[in-house]
């Protein structure tokens, strides 16, 4: 789309000045004055600067082509499969390097291969990761020190995704320093993307909604955390505060969780992998393949009807499949990525009171 749009405006610059040409040429009428066509020419000038500069505007994207990134997190990650899960007694980097989730799959799709480290482990909080040995009690990794087994800290970007606790509250700031300049010290470029989730909002096992969290991310952003709040972005569209624009689906809790009240589900996670793949190159989200988010030639995970099964009741239903489906409602959905990213919305404040 962008080479044809070049094309155009290559056409068009041409024909300017080929009507530029002729019009300066012998056809038996004395050539203009020259004072009179410097205003032309001044025109001509500044429109053709503006077509570069939005020229470069468009070119300002960047590949992930041979980049390593690490997800870190715990299951707001992989339950919606932008990473595949992985037993928390599986705790090295070399066995959790190369995962084949959403994220690898989006950026394959793009002709960019990428190698992905799935650092998440299910209930873990930052704190439980950097600066001293897990506290998750009921896991196999209880007590080890997990930055101790990241042996290769060089990565290119590092996508961190905060717990949903009281806990997370208190520790975001230290944690996100912490983990900055821990990753710095092997890649002084190293780019940190904070992937906000809805655990903030009150969508977690412990059902507390934590502005603590989400009021931090403006500061985030100015110290240079690229911001890919997916959840942030979810929560509008299950409140009303967001139409999706085209869409012929109905939205609602059910069309983002499942069954337990709070994981996000495969839509989600597809949303979370587009959010974070578009603030990193800068493309746009519109026109994003998804088809691979069911297909089973690539993950046995990959599957909807067995997802359905397994995280949904006769009880509790969903759409997501069905919003899958529907192109109107997949493009609408791109199209907030878009918006929620150009427009920064991260940045404002959500009224909860008056909904």
């Amino acid at each position: 789309m962008k080479r044809y749009f070049r094309m155009i405006v290559s056409m068009l610059i041409c024909l300017s000045m080929s009507l530029g040409f002729l019009a300066c040429t012998d056809t038996g009428t004395p050539p203009p004055d020259t004072t009179e066509t410097e205003p032309a020419d001044t025109t001509e000038e500044i429109s053709t600067q503006e077509e570069t500069t939005e020229m470069e505007e468009i070119e300002e994207t960047v590949s992930l082509a041979g980049k390593r990134v690490i997800f870190i997190g715990n299951s707001y990650v992989y339950y919606g499969r932008t990473v595949i899960n992985q037993s928390s007694s599986v705790m090295t980097q070399e066995e959790r390097e190369n995962d084949k989730g959403f994220f690898y799959q989006l950026c394959k799709e793009n002709g960019q291969e990428v190698n992905v480290t799935n650092w998440t482990f299910g209930g873990h909080g930052l704190a439980d990761f950097f600066g001293a040995p897990c506290a998750h009690s009921t896991s196999a990794c209880k007590g080890t020190r997990h930055e101790d087994e990241l042996k290769n800290r060089y990565y290119d970007y590092v996508f961190v995704s905060p717990g949903g606790g009281e806990r997370q509250a208190r520790t975001l700031a230290d944690d996100f320093d912490y983990i900055t300049q821990f990753f710095r010290e092997a890649n002084p470029d190293v780019k940190i993307v904070c992937l906000g989730n809805l655990g903030c909002h009150g969508y977690s096992s412990f059902g507390t909604d934590l502005p603590a969290i989400y009021n931090y991310y403006p500061t985030l952003a100015d110290k240079g955390v690229i911001m890919a709040d997916w959840g942030g972005l979810v929560y509008r569209i299950m409140h009303g505060i967001y139409t999706v624009p085209g869409g012929s689906q109905t939205y609602g809790k059910n069309s983002f969780i499942v069954k337990d009240g709070f994981h996000p589900n495969m839509l989600a996670g597809y949303i979370t992998t587009l959010m974070a793949y578009c603030a990193v190159t800068g493309e746009s989200a519109v026109g994003q393949p998804y088809d691979f988010c069911n297909d089973r030639s690539l993950n046995n995970k990959f599957n909807f009807n067995v997802y359905l099964k397994d995280y949904y009741t006769a009880e509790i239903t969903t759409n997501f499949p069905d919003i899958f489906k529907s192109e109107g409602d997949m493009k609408g959905i791109q199209e907030l990525v878009d918006r929620y990213l150009s427009e920064k919305t991260y940045l404002e404040a959500i009224d909860k009171k008056s909904e």
